[in-house]
């Protein structure tokens, strides 16, 4: 099993380095996520200024948010990233002058598309959910009901400040202060809500 998991990874790297697509992943999975982090982020605080709504309809509203950030994520990637690589077979056939088709060239492109649209569309399910979780950990722990929206907020402003640490060390930047930005865009988001909730 170990040995079938590590081949598979190995082949997916490869697909996505004969696509082109190898970096594009990496740097999009973490933006995706971020994405993802700070719009649960908007959701929770939203609903929970709204006051007296029920855990359930937090979490119920918050997975169907989520589900449908992989949607647009999975989607959006794949049909752009199939027309790019379809773009890139069309220019390697004229270069070459023969059919590249059925070669490892197209498959790398179509599994390429397909991996980068699963991984793009996780990015934002998996930090999302993540922010989600005491919420969703407060319908098994009676206790935990409320404190889930202290908990998630500060949950996933450390989830914001651990992504742009990690985009930061990709893109060779300082890694803490890009840690900081991401989490300040998190606070700027929850005072406009509390702003909003004030004035109305």
């Amino acid at each position: 099993m170990r040995r079938w998991l590590s081949n598979s990874i190995e082949s997916i790297r490869t697909m996505l380095r004969y696509s082109g697509k190898s970096e594009m992943v990496r740097r999009y999975f973490f933006t995706n996520g971020f994405d993802g982090a700070i719009s649960m982020l908007g959701v929770i605080m939203g609903l929970g200024l709204l006051g007296n709504v029920e855990n359930f309809i937090v979490v119920t509203a918050g997975l169907g948010a989520a589900l449908g950030m992989f949607v647009s994520g999975f989607m959006g990637t794949y049909v752009t990233e199939s027309a790019e690589s379809e773009k890139r077979m069309r220019e390697l056939r004229e270069v070459l002058l023969t059919d590249v088709s059925n070669t490892v060239f197209d498959e790398a492109g179509r599994i390429g598309a397909l991996v980068a649209g699963l991984l793009q569309g996780s990015g934002s399910l998996v930090f999302s959910v993540c922010v989600l979780s005491p919420y969703i950990a407060s319908l098994f722990v009676g206790g935990l009901g409320a404190y889930s929206l202290p908990l998630s907020v500060t949950l996933g402003l450390v989830v914001l400040f651990l992504l742009g640490m990690l985009l930061g060390r990709m893109t060779r930047q300082r890694v803490v202060l890009t840690g900081i930005k991401m989490a300040t865009a998190g606070v700027a988001t929850a005072l406009i809500l509390i702003l909003i909730d004030w004035l109305l």
